[in-house]
C-alpha cells in the first residue's frame, strides 16, 4: 500500500516532498543540499551516479551513524534569544 505516494517499506528513510514530487533516501539529501545553495549545490554533482548505488551508501550511513556519531536522549533546544527563528 502506498501513502501519498510513499513506499511504506522505506522505514526511517528521509523522505521531501517538494513542488509535488516525492524525494526519499540518496535523492532527498541531494535536494536537502541543492536546497542550501552555495557550496552546497555541488552535491547534487552526485546524481550523475545511479540510485541505486547511491543509496547503497545512503543505507550505509544510515545504519553506522548512531555507532559513529552517538544517539542523543532527547532534540537539542535553541536558546530562548533564537527560538523563534524555529
Amino acid at each position: 500500500m502506498l501513502i501519498i505516494g510513499i513506499d511504506p517499506g522505506i522505514k526511517g528513510a528521509i523522505c521531501i516532498l517538494k513542488d509535488g514530487k516525492i524525494y526519499s533516501k540518496s535523492d532527498a539529501v541531494i535536494q536537502v543540499f541543492i536546497e542550501l545553495g552555495g557550496i552546497y549545490n555541488l552535491i547534487g554533482l552526485l546524481k550523475i551516479f545511479p540510485p541505486s548505488l547511491r543509496n547503497i551508501f545512503y543505507d550505509f550511513f544510515a545504519s553506522n551513524r548512531y555507532k559513529w556519531f552517538g544517539k542523543l536522549d532527547q532534540c537539542h533546544l535553541p536558546p530562548k534569544e533564537i527560538a523563534d527563528r524555529f
